[in-house]
């Protein structure tokens, strides 16, 4: 193979997966008072606003259900996103079939309800850098780089609480320690 070959593949796989995370497929189907919102994708700013604002406009006889297949994304959308769950008027309904991490997987603590396909993955983790050198640090609020960091992981342990006994102290000690949890059972 010649590097005119191989920088072509390369340059063909990134394009590829940046379509797919720029593409996060949003869709909404709509049925009287019952809406189904198909989120899949990043969690930005951009990707969950429409789903914000149909939280937010959201009636007390409305229900929502949120479909997610989501790597995570930005924290602070995340936490946006989790807010507009809590303080939705509806019932919140949210579905995972395939996979939630990371800021998508806060979304599950805020629900009314939930549902994981029995192959479904929820996955929770705390903040981490890794450095040129390839070596991975564990960010905690005594060692974060500078108050937004520090306000990131606030507002990540206030998140967590919401999750109540789905994620248990050992759950959240593990993650403290940077060690991720993956969920596959949400119980009742």
């Amino acid at each position: 193979m010649t590097i005119k070959y191989i920088a072509l593949c390369v340059a063909a796989v990134v394009i590829l997966f940046a379509a797919m995370i720029a593409m996060a497929a949003v869709e909404t189907v709509t049925t009287s008072k019952n809406t189904t919102y198909l989120f899949f994708g990043e969690v930005t700013p951009e990707t969950i606003s429409p789903l914000v604002k149909l939280l937010n406009e959201a009636g007390a006889n409305d229900e929502i259900t949120i479909q997610i297949s989501s790597p995570g994304g930005d924290a602070e959308a995340g936490f946006e996103l989790q807010k507009a769950i809590l303080e939705s008027k509806a019932e919140v309904t949210v579905i995972v079939k395939t996979w939630a991490a990371s800021a998508a997987a806060l979304q599950l603590c805020a629900a009314d309800k939930v549902v994981l396909y029995p192959n479904a993955i929820v996955l929770f983790h705390t903040i981490r850098h890794i450095d040129y050198m390839g070596k991975v640090k564990v960010i905690t609020e005594e060692n974060a780089p500078d108050e937004i960091t520090r306000r990131i992981l606030k507002q990540m342990n206030s998140a967590f609480d919401v999750c109540g006994n789905h994620l248990t102290k050992e759950d959240r000690d593990q993650i403290a320690k940077g060690v991720d949890v993956l969920i596959n059972n949400w119980g009742e």
